[in-house]
């Protein structure tokens, strides 16, 4: 399976977005980063667990970033980031034209966010790595548990509306948990201020059920 499809970012409620690249889901309830299938099916998904990791891998991924965007600017006067919420658009005249709508997010909590989708990307690339390769079934993504922001890496079997099994990952989940790290340590900067952040990572099985 390619990049694209093991790194969903896709909508469920109650889950935190990444603002990478959708700045203008800040300030309601955001979209989730969290891993799902890319066919439209509902997920039943069995509880999550803290991974448990081989001898053999380090536990802690490390990575660090440097945002550079035209859309986001750096308030000095109260340590936040500007970024466009939304659009509007004004259809008044005979081509209609639209205007950027503000707004701010402190920096603090904007790094956080950024920090957890940067783990995410990191924490594939490591899965990717101690296996060998991509593996089709095993997703990794954003999530909230107990009020934390977490990666949440998953291993996804697809079932028909019958219950029978349509494809399932080419790794076992014990794998998958045995290589998976227990935390990833991100480092954002941005506008010449950076941010470390520890985030955690777990693992869960999910039967994705075709509609």
């Amino acid at each position: 399976m390619n990049r694209s499809r093991r790194h969903l970012l896709a909508a469920s409620a109650g889950i935190v977005a990444s603002l990478s690249g959708c700045l203008s889901s800040v300030g309601g309830d955001a979209p989730s980063d969290a891993p799902k299938s890319d066919r439209g099916e509902s997920s039943e998904s069995v509880a999550s667990r803290r991974t448990t990791t081989a001898g053999a891998y380090p536990d802690t991924v490390r990575a660090s970033t440097t945002i550079r965007r035209d859309d986001l600017e750096y308030v000095a006067s109260n340590d936040t980031v500007r970024y466009v919420a939304a659009w509007r658009t004004n259809r008044s005249g005979e081509t209609p034209t639209r205007k950027p709508i503000y707004e701010t997010i402190p920096f603090e909590e904007w790094a956080e966010v950024e920090c957890a989708s940067a783990a995410a990307r990191r924490v594939g690339e490591a899965i990717d790595e101690r296996l060998g390769g991509p593996h089709d079934g095993v997703a990794t993504g954003v999530t909230t548990e107990e009020g934390e922001r977490t990666v949440l890496v998953e291993h996804q079997t697809l079932v028909d509306r019958d219950g029978e099994v349509v494809s399932e990952p080419s790794v076992s989940y014990r794998r998958v948990r045995r290589v998976a790290p227990e935390r990833a340590v991100v480092e954002v900067t941005f506008a010449g201020h950076t941010r470390e952040c520890e985030v955690p990572v777990t693992t869960r099985q999910a039967t994705i059920r075709q509609q």
